[in-house]
């Protein structure tokens, strides 16, 4: 049984280090060690290898460009936060309108002509109205 252990150990391990050849330089901009840069170039000749090196996206010769996961939540905050700030800026302003209209309606039936008249003019009117 230890012997099948061993295989299966032996397997799995080279599974594990002929993946990380391929998504190192998605990982890190690290130059990627000897070794690993050795797997890589056998891993990518094989048919398995190539198929994988393309789920991956890493098939090309040139180094891939490497994940910044900071920018990367950097950017996912800011837009949040703008996402945030445009949904309380619309709340703010649906309430001021709903206050605004609620306080016209308790105006007068006089002043709310004044003040329609006052909305409805062109600019120059409205200035002279307001006098």
């Amino acid at each position: 049984m230890s012997a099948l252990q061993f295989i299966l150990a032996a397997f799995g391990s080279a599974i594990v280090i002929s993946v990380a050849s391929l998504v190192w330089p998605k990982v890190t901009t690290k130059p990627s060690p000897q070794a690993l840069t050795q797997v890589r170039n056998v891993v990518v000749q094989t048919p398995l290898g190539k198929q994988a090196a393309d789920v991956l996206g890493v098939s090309d010769t040139q180094p891939a460009a490497p994940v910044n996961v900071r920018d990367w939540a950097v950017t996912q905050g800011n837009a949040i936060v703008a996402n945030i700030e445009d949904s309380a800026s619309q709340a703010v302003v649906s309430q001021v309108v709903k206050q605004m209209l609620g306080q016209i309606d308790k105006l007068p039936d006089n002043q709310k002509v004044q003040l329609q008249q006052i909305l409805c003019s062109t600019p120059a009117a409205s200035s002279s109205a307001m006098k």
